[in-house]
C-alpha cells in the first residue's frame, strides 16, 4: 500500500465523510436556531461555535488535500512520481494539514470533556484525569508540529522516526483520554436511562425494562458517548504503530468523524432528548409522584 495510493484512498474517504458532515452540521445549526426561537431563549453560542470550528477545520483539510493531490498527480512530472510530493513532510501544505488534524482532535476532545462535565452535573472533579491528558495531548501536538515543519528528510509520516514518536505519544494520550471519558459518559447515560425507565414504567403501571439493551438506549449510548469517534481513534493508533500507510485515510476520516459525532450530540441537545434532559424529566416526574402520594 504505497503512499500515493493511500493518499488517493484518503481523499475519497474524507470527501464522503465531509459530505456527511455538511448534512449533520446543517441539521445541527438549524435545530439549535429553531429551538432558540421556539423557546425564546438565547442561542447557546459555545456549542454552535464548536460545530462551526470543527466543520471549518474539516473543510480546510479537504481543500488542502485536493490541492496536494493535484500537485502530485497533475503538476509534478519529475522522477519518482506522486510519491515524491507526498514524501515532502515539511512542505507547508503537509504541515498545515497536520495542524488542522491536531487542532480538530484537540477541539473534539475538549468538547467530549465538556460533555462529560455537563453529564456529571458540572462537577469538575470528574474531568480532572481527562483534562490532564488533554494538556499532555496539546504539548505533544506542539512538539510534533515543530519537528514536522523543520524536518528536511524526504519521507512520509511512517518514515519520520522523531515525528512518529511524538505522534504516537499524542495518539496514546488521546485514545486513553477518549476511553476514560467515554466510559464515564457511558456509565452515566446508562444509569440515567435505567432510572428514567424505572420511574416512567412504574408510574404508568407497566413492568420495568429487562436488563437487555433496547434500541433507543443503544442509539443514545452510541451517539452521546462519542463511542464511534473513540473507535476511529483506536484504529488510527493501531495502523500508525504498524507503520502502515493506511494511517493517511484513517486519520483523515478521524478528522471528519470528530465533527459528525459532535453534530449528532448537539442535534439531540437541541431537540431536548439528550441524557441531561431525560434526567431532568425523571427528577420532575419523581417529585410529582412523591407530592401526589403525600
Amino acid at each position: 500500500f504505497g503512499i500515493a495510493e493511500a493518499q488517493l484512498v484518503a481523499l475519497f474517504m474524507e470527501s464522503a465523510a465531509w459530505g456527511v458532515q455538511i448534512v449533520t452540521v446543517t441539521i445541527c445549526i438549524s435545530t439549535l436556531l429553531g429551538t432558540s426561537r421556539k423557546l425564546k431563549r438565547p442561542l447557546n453560542v459555545p456549542l454552535v461555535a464548536y460545530a462551526i470550528v470543527l466543520f471549518g477545520l474539516g473543510t480546510l483539510d479537504i481543500a488542502f488535500a485536493v490541492y496536494r493531490n493535484i500537485q502530485a498527480f497533475i503538476y509534478y512530472e519529475g522522477e519518482g512520481g506522486a510519491a515524491v510530493i507526498f514524501n515532502q513532510l515539511s512542505d507547508y501544505v503537509t504541515v498545515l494539514r497536520n495542524v488542522w488534524k491536531l487542532l480538530a482532535i484537540l477541539v473534539a476532545d475538549s468538547a467530549l470533556i465538556y460533555r462529560c462535565w455537563v453529564i456529571y452535573g458540572r462537577n469538575l472533579a470528574y474531568i480532572v484525569p481527562s483534562t490532564l491528558l488533554w494538556m499532555a495531548c496539546f504539548a505533544t501536538a506542539a512538539v510534533d508540529t515543530y519537528y514536522t515543519s523543520t524536518l528536511k528528510e524526504a519521507t512520509g509520516v511512517t518514515g519520520a522516526k522523531k515525528v512518529e514518536h511524538f505522534f504516537n505519544v499524542f495518539l496514546v494520550c488521546e485514545v486513553v483520554l477518549n476511553i476514560i471519558t467515554t466510559a464515564m459518559i457511558l456509565y452515566r447515560i446508562h444509569n440515567i436511562h435505567r432510572a428514567s425507565a424505572r420511574y416512567f414504567y412504574n408510574s404508568s403501571g407497566s413492568t420495568i425494562l429487562g436488563s437487555r439493551l433496547q434500541w433507543p438506549e443503544l442509539s443514545r449510548i452510541l451517539v452521546e458517548s462519542a463511542m464511534i469517534y473513540t473507535l476511529v481513534n483506536i484504529i488510527v493508533l493501531i495502523v500508525n504503530f504498524a507503520h502502515n500507510n493506511a494511517v493517511y485515510p484513517a486519520s483523515d476520516i478521524d478528522l471528519q468523524v470528530a465533527g459528525i459525532q459532535f453534530d449528532l450530540i448537539l442535534i439531540r441537545l437541541g431537540r431536548g432528548i439528550a441524557a441531561e434532559h431525560v434526567e431532568a424529566q425523571t427528577k420532575s416526574a419523581a417529585m410529582q409522584i412523591h407530592l401526589r402520594s403525600l
